[in-house]
Parts: C-alpha cells; structure tokens; sequence
C-alpha cells in the first residue's frame, strides 16, 4: 500500500512539473497557438508516421496497433440507453477494466468501459478518460487526436464535478485538462494554470 501512495504520488508530482513549465509557455498575446510542454515533451520513435512531436498520454508511450477510437464511440453512443450497473455489476467491470489496464491492453480497456459510457459512477468515469488519452496517440488523423483529447477531458470534467472528493478524478481531470491546452484560447490558458495546479494539488491532499 505504501509502495502504491509512493508511485501514485510521483506520478502527480510529474503532472505537476509539467503542467507549471506548461504555464511558463503562455503568452498574452491574442491568437498565439502555444502548445503545452506535456504535448511536446514525447514522440514516437520510429513510428514512421511523420505527425510529428505527440505526447503519448500520461508518461506512458504505448505500442499497439491503431485503433477507430471514434468509430468505437460512435458505436457506443447508438447502442441506446443503458441501464446504471448494480454495485456488483460495477466492481466486476472495474475488475476487468484494471485487468486490462495491467497488462497495457488500452484499446480492449477503452472498448470495454465506453460502453458505459454514460455511468455516472466515478470509478468508471475517470478510468474511461484514462483510457481514452492512453489511445488517442494511435489515432492517424490529427482531427482525431484532437476530439480524443477533447472527449477525454469532458469525461474527466464530469468524473470530477460528480466526486470531487475522489483523487483519481481530481487526478485525471488535471492531466486531461493539461493536454486539452493546444486547443485552448489564450485568455482560457491563462485561466486553466491554476484550475490544473489545484486539481493536482487536490489530488495528492486526498491520497495523503
């Protein structure tokens, strides 16, 4: 346990070191496009893909062949309503998405959890915008890239506004949030600087 709170906090820790140089980009400067040092900071390596620099999710550069995230999604969303999981339900989902998650098996994990996607249980929630940044860089198209981040955050933002209290959430919301900056205007930037601080911030008060 006290392994785990030591990982989980390096890793806020390393969120955080990225989002403050993040904040050092900005400019005042109206209409200035200023990408985040998180979205510089990777690049695929021998991908031979020629998008250029990309971030490749939260620290981790993945490796697995490229997915439809937005074809999946599109799926799910037409699967009509769902009813809301009993709380066994819950935990075997939980279960097979930490599986999954264990053994770097984004797509499936993001496949399994999108179809819940409407599940206002917060366990669920911020493992979904986990998944979905972990996938977006296997994306071909930059329009992609972008609406995967974009889809992320949203999930995060409600994961957080529904348990504040939960660090995973204020965890996730933050690092989201952080990667969601390219597309930001400038005056929304300036805004969002203390808005990650605090989540990150947030985020390890609870895990204390």
């Amino acid at each position: 346990m006290a392994c785990r709170k030591l990982c989980r906090r390096k890793l806020v820790t390393a969120a955080v070191q990225r989002a403050c140089l993040s904040s050092q980009a900005v400019r005042p400067a109206e209409g200035h496009c200023v990408t985040s040092v998180a979205t510089r900071q990777h690049s695929h390596s021998g991908s031979g893909r020629g998008t250029g620099n990309r971030s490749s999710g939260p620290g981790l550069l993945l490796s697995i062949a490229p997915i439809p995230l937005i074809a999946a999604a599109a799926s799910a969303q037409d699967g009509g309503d769902k009813k809301e999981l009993t709380e066994k339900e819950c935990r075997q989902l939980i279960a097979k998405a930490d599986g999954m998650h264990s053994r770097c098996d984004y797509h499936r994990e993001y496949q399994l959890l999108m179809q819940f996607h409407e599940s206002k249980n917060p366990e669920i929630m911020w493992r979904l915008a986990r998944a979905t940044l972990l996938c977006r860089d296997m994306e071909k198209k930059d329009a992609h890239f972008e609406q995967c981040t974009r889809q992320a955050c949203r999930i995060a933002t409600a994961a957080k506004n529904v348990a504040p209290e939960n660090a995973q959430c204020q965890l996730w919301f933050g690092i989201a949030l952080n990667h969601m900056q390219p597309y930001r205007a400038t005056h929304l930037k300036v805004a969002d600087i203390g808005t990650i601080h605090n989540a990150f911030m947030e985020s390890i008060k609870l895990n204390a």
